[in-house]
């Protein structure tokens, strides 16, 4: 008689352990009810700032991380960027209103493994979790389009980001000289790089275009 294995469910088997990272109480109250109502997930902590979540982050070592990108001390790609340089296998997931294509580029770069924007679906948000820790990547329709633009996209050099960030603050060619101490040709010279890359027809477009994919934020 040959007998078969029959592969039996672990009724033990250990939740997932997540951390929330959002600077808003009540996206942190939302997020965690949602986790805890499944009972493969289970919320072992959450912070409010970049530096208590590269803290807990270390304390803790959750399988799977929510990651806000807008953070009152640090953008969320340069906590995600030290988190992953200290812990390769971490496992994050950016949930953020903000999804230009240049903020999805920077975000996925710093090693984030899924990026969804803050209107994804309730249910969407805890398989993108699951899915995630199983090692797959998870992307908003939408974003997966807009990844795909970026990577088509001429990055601007960091000269160039100095210039626009300036523009975009409202100074002439001759105010944005004097801050970088260079020459008003030269900024000319930027300005025009900057327009090719945005496919931008003048000043004010490129700083709109810029801002719109997250080249630059406004504080």
């Amino acid at each position: 008689m040959v007998y078969k294995a029959v592969m039996v469910p672990d009724s033990h088997q250990q939740p997932l352990r997540v951390i929330i990272v959002d600077d808003h109480p009540t996206m942190r109250a939302g997020l965690r009810a949602l986790i805890d109502d499944d009972p493969t997930l289970e919320v072992i902590g959450e912070a409010q700032d970049g530096g208590s979540a590269l803290q807990l982050y270390s304390h803790k070592k959750p399988d799977v991380t929510i990651m806000d990108l807008q953070l009152p001390d640090m953008d969320g790609e340069t906590v995600i960027k030290q988190i992953v340089a200290d812990h390769p296998a971490a496992m994050i997931i950016a949930l953020t209103t903000f999804d230009g294509a240049d903020t999805i580029k920077r975000t996925l770069s710093a090693g984030a493994r899924g990026f969804l924007t803050k209107d994804t679906a309730r249910r969407e948000i805890v398989d993108a979790i699951k899915r995630v820790h199983d090692g797959q990547r998870v992307f908003k329709g939408e974003v997966a389009e807009r990844l795909a633009d970026a990577m088509m996209q001429e990055d601007l050099t960091p000269r160039e980001l100095d210039v626009l960030k300036i523009l975009a603050a409202g100074n002439s060619n001759k105010s944005i000289a004097y801050k970088l101490d260079i020459s008003e040709s030269t900024v000319k010279i930027h300005l025009g790089k900057i327009l090719d890359k945005l496919a931008a027809s003048d000043r004010t477009e490129a700083v709109l275009t810029a801002l719109k994919r997250g080249i630059i934020r406004i504080q």
